[in-house]
């Protein structure tokens, strides 16, 4: 389902829910702010992946949240709006 782990509180399981990802550009990530990005990438290289050839990115993910509980099991989606 998801590359996260679950967590449990109390009597209530937490299933993260991949639905995708996007690469979005590194220059969209902070706007207004110098970020040294090849220093970020050398520290954490598996928060990056190749957007479009010459646009370094990082994987954006969407997720949504499976409750269970010992009654019902409920989707959480908040969704991300309107990408136009």
């Amino acid at each position: 389902m998801s590359h996260v782990a679950g967590i449990r509180i109390g009597r209530v399981e937490v299933e993260v829910v991949c639905e995708g990802w996007a690469p979005l550009a590194l220059g969209d990530e902070c706007p207004g702010r110098v970020v040294d990005w090849d220093a970020e990438r050398a520290r954490h290289p598996w928060a990056f992946a190749d957007g479009q050839p010459g646009t370094p990115a990082w994987p954006w993910h969407v997720h949504a949240f499976l409750l269970r509980t010992p009654d019902a099991v409920v989707l959480v989606d908040t969704g991300v709006g309107d990408f136009g």
